[in-house]
């Protein structure tokens, strides 16, 4: 899902009460945070890009590099596990840091709460019973295969497992 419909959604859910802006990553999903995090980290944190989880692995690099791999397509697991690996870079709610990372926990938490693949809408969710359209960009019409990141704006994340293997 792009950031918008997965913004939507949680704000829906946190309508119906089907989960709390003020939820934490720990209780929702046990074991992803490692135990450098010991500040909550929030849903609404998560929103707002105030998370304090750092950038998992990605394209670094100079721009040359970035655009020779730019197709290239990283596992969800990987980015969260390398992301959360780090340790947070400050205490959540103190800054912002603009990053990817944030939504893609936030899809895992739509997966928790559906019991669906984000990719899919959630029954009811905003974007009505049918499933989404994936979003594309040039990657994702001649790419397919595990859950990734990087060119493609849809997510799933039922392959995640914690670092501990949960």
């Amino acid at each position: 899902m792009t950031k918008a419909v997965n913004a939507s959604v949680v704000l829906q859910f946190a309508a119906e009460n089907r989960l709390s802006l003020d939820s934490t990553a720990q209780g929702l999903l046990p074991g992803l945070l490692t135990d450098d995090f010991t500040q909550p980290v929030t849903v609404r944190n998560l929103l707002n890009h105030t998370s304090a989880i750092q950038a998992g692995a990605g394209l670094d690099g100079p721009w040359e590099e970035q655009y020779a791999h730019r197709f290239d397509r990283l596992p969800v697991a990987e980015v969260v596990r390398t992301a959360v690996a780090k340790g947070p870079a400050f205490d959540p709610g103190e800054q912002q840091q603009y990053l990817s990372i944030n939504y893609t926990l936030l899809a895992l938490i739509v997966e928790k709460v559906t019991g669906h693949p984000s990719r899919r809408s959630p029954p009811g969710g905003c974007c009505g019973p049918s499933e989404c359209a994936p979003v594309t960009s040039p990657a994702t019409r001649w790419a397919a295969g595990a859950p990734t990141t990087a060119a493609t704006n849809w997510w799933t994340a039922s392959a995640w497992t914690s670092p501990g293997g949960g």
